[in-house]
């Protein structure tokens, strides 16, 4: 902030100034309205200036608002049309899935994935394009994805956590396991190089769990959450707010009620993490341990949260699956049914998290949960096939061709 004042106290109409007072904006103070007016100076003293576009476009894309995210993400595109920035393809990639326009979402990774192999960008652009359709549930077009990049030399443990978690939502849970292991060889070649906090590491921790989950194997995650708990007292900054999370939600799965409740009402309200899905995990951890003042308080904030965010005009699975973790913990039933499905019909297909989270334990036995949960296996089942006949033949790109078409 002191530099940026300084910058244009020199110079008022320096157009990358204002570029940068956008993000400060809108993803430090929230303040919508001071990015949109920082973006506007941004562009009539720079008309070329692509990033304050992209910068703009990730604020409107955060608010759900994706079509003005398209006009203006796409305009920074066409200011930059011979060598785009990875980001900009990506948030324009983003504001189109997030309206149902999948495939041309996808076009624009495969852009990214094909212009940047060889340079200092590829295991970024291989991360965007993998984890679009992991989150739409095409569980087999982001293996292809991670195949590939393995197979062509960039390898690495986020990559392989990654894959292993795509592995496990399709049932192939022996080969996961494989890509766990050479995960934590890396992870360990890393640790001996001194990157101890390298972000990989996270990924193949989150693939180790959800390993244990699909093998119903508690001793590791019991051991798992002991070591991270004793690290927490020690950690700093965001480390030791990823670590209270993730022992929080392991304390959850398990269903240690007092140690959820704890460290989710810690990470809630001591450390400002609002959303309606943190939320959620406490008032059920506290209702579980009949806390009802303190379970009705983190109901009341998530609903308040989640009134928020529902205001964007077109839903994502990530609102519709926040709206379900909400309902399901208030007892509504008939709700929960329907964020779950609406989820679904935008591409959810993680039928191994509603299985393991305990906060679906109220609407387990509706028959309309079961059937979705059917449903749910039967796509990931016929996903599971075009897998091994991709492995059987080594050609991985057939699963995600069309993405690369005009």
């Amino acid at each position: 902030r002191e530099y940026l004042a300084r910058a244009l106290e020199l110079d008022p109409y320096l157009s990358e100034a204002h570029s940068h007072a956008i993000v400060i904006s809108a993803l430090i103070d929230n303040d919508f309205e001071g990015a949109r007016s920082a973006f506007e100076k941004a562009i009539e003293y720079g008309p070329s200036n692509w990033p304050a576009h992209n910068a703009f476009g990730m604020a409107l894309n955060n608010r759900g608002q994706y079509i003005e995210a398209i006009d203006v993400l796409g305009r920074g595109l066409e200011l930059n049309p011979y060598k785009p920035e990875p980001w900009l393809r990506f948030n324009l990639g983003s504001a189109h899935m997030s309206l149902g326009q999948y495939d041309k979402g996808m076009q624009l990774l495969a852009a990214n994935f094909s212009d940047n192999k060889g340079t200092s960008l590829e295991s970024q652009v291989v991360t965007q394009f993998g984890n679009a359709p992991l989150f739409w549930g095409r569980y087999d077009e982001a293996i292809a994805v991670f195949e590939i990049a393995i197979r062509d030399g960039n390898d690495g443990a986020r990559i392989r956590g990654l894959l292993a978690h795509s592995l496990l939502a399709v049932g192939d849970i022996k080969t996961a396991a494989t890509q766990v292991t050479h995960g934590e060889a890396i992870v360990a070649e890393q640790r001996a190089a001194g990157r101890t906090m390298n972000p990989s590491f996270w990924a193949v921790e989150d693939a180790h769990k959800l390993l244990d989950m699909a093998t119903n194997n508690m001793e590791h995650l019991l051991a798992e959450q002991k070591r991270i708990l004793s690290t927490i007292e020690t950690s700093q900054g965001t480390w030791s707010e990823i670590r209270i999370f993730d022992a929080g939600l392991r304390a959850i799965i398990l269903r240690r009620w007092e140690e959820a409740a704890t460290l989710m009402d810690n990470f809630t309200v001591d450390l400002g993490n609002r959303s309606p899905e943190n939320f959620s995990y406490a008032a059920y951890a506290y209702q579980k341990i009949g806390n009802t003042e303190k379970a009705e308080f983190h109901l009341r904030e998530g609903r308040s949260e989640l009134e928020k965010i529902l205001r964007v005009p077109h839903p994502t699975i990530r609102e519709h699956m926040e709206t379900s973790l909400m309902e399901a913990v208030a007892g509504r039933t008939d709700e929960t049914i329907d964020a779950l499905r609406s989820a679904y019909e935008l591409g959810f297909r993680d039928h191994a998290y509603l299985v393991y989270m305990p906060l679906y334990d109220p609407v387990r036995g509706d028959p309309r949960f079961l059937d979705l949960l059917r449903t749910m296996r039967a796509d990931t089942k016929q996903m599971l096939e075009r897998v091994k006949k991709a492995r059987a033949s080594g050609d991985w790109e057939s699963l995600i061709a069309r993405h690369f078409g005009s």
